[in-house]
């Protein structure tokens, strides 16, 4: 999948058309009968017009899912289009013209994942039904400051982590029951201190408290349960309980790259000495995220693990371009 264009006048709104193609691929994602290449390798076309063909080798995928978002006031206009990797063939297309509602929203996030499942003849389970169909919160407001939100993690900037932590107890405000911003703000506040300098008894606490009322309120929530790794690593020190943590979450969302980076690196700990489980991990992280300096360079820990010193090196020169 490739990031939607913004096709709105103002440029404020990218946060909106990026935070809409994370969330559609997001929802794919979870779907154990597809290979969905992760937010990072996607989002490195962002801007690009470039051979679709080689869009797909690099991706390491047979379908590109892109299209545009334009919003304007209360309105907002999404095209969608699913095409062939190998020639280019546009095997659906679609435009959608709505009122901006979370209703709205969800409904065409769900007909377009609806729509390229049926083109790639993949049935769902009853709990996949289940996934699509669920609305993550009834605030547009709320869902708006927390696309925005998400956008700013990405880079793990602290400034921005700092604004996006913020943003996520705004919506929090507006929405308390929002579990996937309680969740999502557990990890900030887990990876600010990991890229940051923060007070650790309060931030821990505070993250614990997210991380929790993100599960009291989805219990199969997998951002939910990799807070809750996170913060049994981190902040308790409890490998396994953060081990069994990350594993849930993975069985919940199996193309979920970062558990499979911080999964990986947690087996790799001197207390769980796990390496086997380490490199499936990384392995399987990176043929999902490709082009994920994370997910990259722990790819070279992998071969590093095998002794194969070219592949290492060859891991790292990708990773430095």
């Amino acid at each position: 999948m490739l990031p939607f264009v913004n096709m709105s006048e103002d440029q404020g709104n990218e946060y909106f058309s990026d935070g809409l193609s994370e969330e559609l691929l997001n929802a794919l994602a979870k779907l154990k009968k597809i290979k969905v290449a992760g937010r990072t390798s996607s989002f490195k076309f962002k801007g690009e017009i470039t051979d679709i063909a080689l869009v797909g080798e690099q991706l390491g995928v047979n379908h590109i899912l892109g299209g545009s978002v334009r919003k304007a006031g209360g309105r907002v206009r999404i095209t969608a289009q699913l095409v062939q990797a190998r020639d280019g063939f546009h095997m659906w297309s679609q435009s959608y013209d709505r009122e901006l509602t979370t209703t709205n929203i969800f409904d065409i996030q769900e007909e377009i994942a609806r729509q390229v499942l049926q083109e790639l003849k993949v049935r769902l389970l009853p709990e996949e039904q289940a996934q699509l169909q669920a609305a993550p919160t009834q605030d547009i407001e709320a869902y708006q400051t927390y696309l925005k939100a998400n956008q700013l993690v990405v880079d793990r900037n602290i400034d921005e982590m700092e604004a996006a932590i913020e943003l996520y107890k705004e919506a929090l405000r507006m929405d308390p029951g929002f579990a996937s911003a309680h969740a999502r703000l557990a990890i900030a506040y887990n990876l600010q201190r990991v890229y940051g300098n923060t007070d650790f008894l309060e931030t821990k606490l505070v993250a614990k408290y997210h991380a929790d009322a993100a599960l009291n309120i989805d219990s199969n929530l997998a951002e939910g349960y990799a807070a809750i790794g996170m913060d049994e690593w981190f902040s308790s020190g409890n490998l396994r309980a953060a081990a069994v943590a990350f594993e849930k979450g993975l069985a919940l969302n199996p193309n979920f790259i970062e558990v499979y980076n911080w999964l990986g690196e947690l087996y790799g700990e001197r207390y769980l000495n796990e390496e086997k489980k380490q490199l499936a991990l990384f392995k399987q992280g990176y043929e999902i995220d490709p082009l994920n300096p994370h997910a990259i360079i722990n790819r070279a820990i992998g071969s590093a693990l095998e002794e194969k010193k070219e592949e290492v090196e060859d891991y790292v020169e990708k990773n430095l371009r």
